[in-house]
């Protein structure tokens, strides 16, 4: 599941609430939670859910707005090396994020453990030795 971010809390008719923000993808086909939890009813109201990507860009650009500027480079907007990104992907944030990869991949060394589900390690996704210093094209890399 992906992080959440506290948008709103109140109280609204007696009823206290809070409002989360997530990001999931249909094809992640995450489950979706009708219930309750510690005397709370708690909803996950996923309004784009069933759209295709197609769909949701096309609503982006009728609305007059643009698509976040990483759907420029990469297929999904999610951590920079997400487990469920895809080797392309995983390639382009390492060559968008040089520092930050040669930290993942140094992690990856020194835990013995890949991050990946799919049990392969960084380097062998992305085809980029962690020791190679890859130049920072967009000065997004603070690591």
């Amino acid at each position: 599941m992906e992080p959440s971010q506290l948008v709103e809390c109140g109280v609204k008719g007696g009823a206290k609430y809070c409002h989360y923000v997530r990001g999931v993808s249909w094809s992640e086909e995450v489950g979706i939670r009708l219930g309750a939890a510690a005397g709370r009813e708690v909803f996950d109201w996923l309004p784009i859910f069933g759209l295709s990507t197609v769909d949701v860009f096309r609503i982006i650009r009728d609305a007059g707005q643009s698509p976040h500027w990483i759907y420029r480079h990469l297929s999904r907007c999610s951590c920079s090396f997400c487990i469920f990104s895809s080797p392309r992907d995983l390639r382009t944030a390492a060559e968008l994020r040089p520092g930050l990869y040669r930290r993942y991949a140094q992690t990856e060394r020194r835990i013995g453990h890949t991050l990946s589900p799919t049990g392969r390690p960084l380097p062998e996704l992305t085809g980029i030795a962690p020791a190679c210093r890859l130049e920072d094209p967009t000065g997004l890399d603070r690591a």
